[in-house]
Formats: C-alpha cells, structure tokens, sequence
C-alpha cells in the first residue's frame, strides 16, 4: 500500500492506494478509557463517501475504509 498524501480533510486523515484500490484512512489516539461517539464516525463515513481528484486531476472516490484507533470504547447513541 502506498499513502499518497495527508488528506487535509476533518473527516479522512489518510488517503492510501494498492494499485486500483483507494483507501479512506481515520486514526484517532486516544486514552484506552475514551469513547469514539457518533458524530466522529458520521463525519468519516460522509468525507470518505464523497469523491475527489487525485494527484493526475482524475475524479475518483474510496473503495475501502479503515479505522485505527487507540481504544475499543464506541458510543454509538
């Protein structure tokens, strides 16, 4: 997998690629007691949903998404 570049973006952190496919990337370090909550997920499943240009100018969208993050805590209400 080759990262690209820093997205930029609030919502997707990373943009990655293998070959034909692009990889939406959210990493969040948190401490282990944290909650994920909600809205953070909404804003990355929105961004990554959305389409973009890459480094050629070529409109594309993701085709994969990915989440890292430092605690298992999710709060979904």
């Amino acid at each position: 997998m080759e990262v690209t570049r820093a997205s930029g973006d609030q919502g997707v952190d990373i943009l990655a690629e293998k070959g034909e496919i692009k990889y939406a990337i959210q990493c969040k370090c948190y401490n282990a007691d944290t909650y994920i909550n909600k809205p953070e997920v909404d804003s990355f499943i929105s961004t990554s949903g959305r389409t973009f240009k890459n480094d050629e100018g070529v409109t594309v969208s993701f085709s994969e998404r990915l989440w890292i993050s430092t605690t298992n805590k999710w709060k979904m209400i």
